[in-house]
């Protein structure tokens, strides 16, 4: 699914009459509907159409049961490295992991 929205780019540049240089920097602003122009606008239709995946953020879960021969335990620096790197190739980010102990 798509996110798709049709709007105008109205383009203003100012020339100057003596060389037809540019006067200052051009500017742009972006409207709904058909814009009414000054003389130095120029509107450009644009058509964007925008993956919904764009606008959604990862709701990451994740449910990690221990038993109890494991509480007083070290987790290993590979150990940690293993768990960050299967995470990444499931959610294709980049993970930091830190386990602390209570």
């Amino acid at each position: 699914m798509n996110v798709n929205i049709d709007f105008y780019a109205v383009v203003k540049a100012s020339f100057r009459n003596y060389d037809n240089s540019l006067d200052g920097k051009p500017s742009v602003r972006a409207c709904k509907n058909k814009p009414t122009l000054d003389f130095n606008e120029v509107p450009i239709l644009i058509s964007l159409s925008i993956p919904k995946a764009m606008f959604l953020r990862p709701q990451l879960q994740a449910k990690i049961t221990l038993p109890d021969q494991a509480v007083n335990k070290e987790i290993s620096v590979e150990i940690q490295s293993d768990i960050a790197k299967a995470i990444e190739q499931v959610v294709g980010m980049s993970v930091t992991l830190n386990i602390e102990h209570p």
